[in-house]
């Protein structure tokens, strides 16, 4: 009996020098994003020697969507791809902003896969290693090669684009014709006009003075 009891305090003196972290293999959870709907996650290890993750997103809408504009929110991980799922295709991944369409899409109360992301835990991180997405408002300022959006994030042609978000070009006025008095290239007739008048009073005063001359002789 002693020695059993030896053999179980040197086994939770151990346990106290070498605390053991455990960390469940599969986690979930969920949470509302009220203009969209009701997110949930899970993620499980695709190599947990290396920290590998592999994430699920998946959403329940409450209105009917076509377009999810997202940011991806790594926490002590590092993404290292992302994909769409059969509903949502992944129609543009720039840094750490994910655009999904889903062709056909998605009606309201309808729970599908958005998108799976593979993650690889932070060199040194043994805890706190998350992955949060939040959603990104689709308007005109949203620059994704052939999509435009107005501001109230409806999709709309490239022309509607450049009409109701204001970044038409202007149009060139119409080269003036040859108008009189034009502010672009002046006139020349007042300047004529007053120098024929300027050069008829000096004629005029030189003829004065020889007919003045004459008459006094």
């Amino acid at each position: 009996m002693k020695k059993l009891i030896m053999i179980v305090s040197v086994l939770a003196a151990t346990l106290l020098v070498f605390p053991v972290r455990v960390e469940a293999v599969e986690q979930s959870g969920s949470y509302d994003a009220p203009a969209y709907g009701t997110v949930e996650y899970e993620w499980e290890y695709e190599n947990e020697e290396n920290g590998e993750k592999i994430w699920r997103f998946y959403l329940t809408p409450n209105h009917d969507i076509t377009y999810l504009y997202l940011e991806l929110v790594p926490v002590n991980v590092e993404v290292t791809s992302v994909e769409g799922s059969n509903v949502f295709a992944l129609a543009n991944h720039s840094g750490s902003n994910v655009f999904l369409e889903a062709a056909g899409g998605v009606s309201s109360g309808e729970r599908v896969l958005i998108m799976t992301v593979r993650t690889t835990d932070a060199e040194g991180a043994d805890e706190h290693c998350e992955l949060n997405i939040s959603f990104l408002n689709l308007n005109c300022s949203v620059s994704i090669p052939g999509y435009y959006f107005d501001n109230d994030g409806n999709p709309i042609t490239q022309e509607e684009y450049n009409q109701v978000c204001g970044n038409t070009t202007p149009e060139e006025p119409e080269t003036p014709g040859d108008v009189p008095n034009s502010p672009e290239t002046g006139s020349v007739v007042p300047y004529i006009a007053i120098g024929g008048g300027i050069l008829a009073i000096i004629v005029v005063y030189l003829f004065s003075r020889k007919s003045n001359k004459v008459y006094k002789i």
